[in-house]
């Protein structure tokens, strides 16, 4: 084999063998969470995730069938004092945890009309699983009326 030839076969196999696994879905920046006081995404760092994102999503208290953003990101807030991670961030929109009772509820059966507490697509479930053991670290609620909002992922180039 020609030297030329072995010297581009090892430089593929390192490139391959460096590459961060889900490169793709890798938090990019710092990344203020809309509608909390001081939640952030942070980017995840050079860990690599042992749990793949649909067996956090299996994991995660979200309803069957709801559409999620995913990340592999650090998650941080600052008035609590708090870090986590590396996580899988999943954020579902339109889903809700009604916190007097404890447990996840549609439009259908939350709010009274009028009463300020419908879920709606500008609101959404932020939840950080574990990217190692599975465990669930992180609950919290964000609004954002743009819609646009969404974990800053390398993916994002892509589309």
């Amino acid at each position: 084999m020609r030297p030329i030839a072995l010297l581009a076969i090892v430089t593929v196999m390192m490139t391959a063998c460096t590459e961060a696994p889900y490169a793709e879905l890798r938090q990019r920046s710092s990344q203020p969470i809309p509608g909390t006081l001081s939640a952030s995404l942070e980017p995840p760092g050079d860990d690599a995730p042992r749990l793949d994102p649909a067996a956090a999503i299996a994991r995660a208290p979200l309803p069957d069938g709801v559409e999620v953003d995913v990340a592999l990101a650090r998650v941080s807030d600052d008035l609590e004092d708090v870090s986590v991670g590396p996580a899988w961030v999943l954020v579902a929109r339109g889903v809700c945890i009604r916190e007097d009772k404890g447990e996840l509820v549609s439009d259908a059966r939350g709010a009274v009309p009028g009463d300020g507490l419908a879920c709606t697509p500008a609101t959404f479930l932020l939840v950080a699983v574990d990217a190692s053991s599975g465990e669930s670290l992180f609950t919290i609620t964000g609004y954002d009326a743009s819609l646009r909002w969404r974990p800053d992922v390398a993916g994002d180039d892509l589309a």
